[in-house]
This record gives C-alpha cells, structure tokens and sequence, in this order.
C-alpha cells in the first residue's frame, strides 16, 4: 500500500517539519504503509503555488500539481505492483 501525501500550499515552501504530514508519515510507516511525501517533489519543482493549486479559488491542485504527484508516484507505485507479482 503506498499513502501520498500532498501538502496544503501554505507548507510546500515551509520548513518540512511543519504541518501533519510528518506525524502521519511516521504513523503510517510504523505499520508498515509506504508514503509518499509530495512536498519535496512540489517545491523543487519552481512553480508557484498558483501554478501548483487552483489558488485563489481553492486549495485544491491544478492540472500541473496532478502533473508532478502522478510522475512522482508513478514508479512508487510501479515497484508495489511489480512486489505484489500484478505488473510484470
């Protein structure tokens, strides 16, 4: 099972440590649950936060945040699917 976390735009340029991402990535790692941490991904990438969500309508992703998270994700989720003997 792989979880992804996709940061809310006020922490993609803050310091890591902040937000509840960090403690549910711990939480979810403890039994065993793959994360994802989208944040790192999203800041390096350059853009803007309102190029990254659809600010200021809302703080949902915009077509290139959905861009980045699935290249991103991909090969994760590849790996899981190649270990579960579903992707050859």
């Amino acid at each position: 099972m792989v979880f992804a976390a996709y940061p809310w735009p006020e922490h993609v340029y803050a310091d890591e440590s902040i937000g509840s991402i960090p403690m549910l990535r711990d939480s979810l790692r403890r039994v065993g649950i793959d994360v994802v941490d989208l944040r790192p991904a999203l800041a390096a990438s350059g853009l803007s936060l309102e190029e990254l969500y659809l600010i200021p309508l809302d703080d949902h992703p915009a077509p290139a945040g959905y861009d980045l998270a699935a290249a991103h994700l991909a090969p994760r989720i590849e790996k899981v699917l190649v270990e579960a003997g579903s992707l050859q």
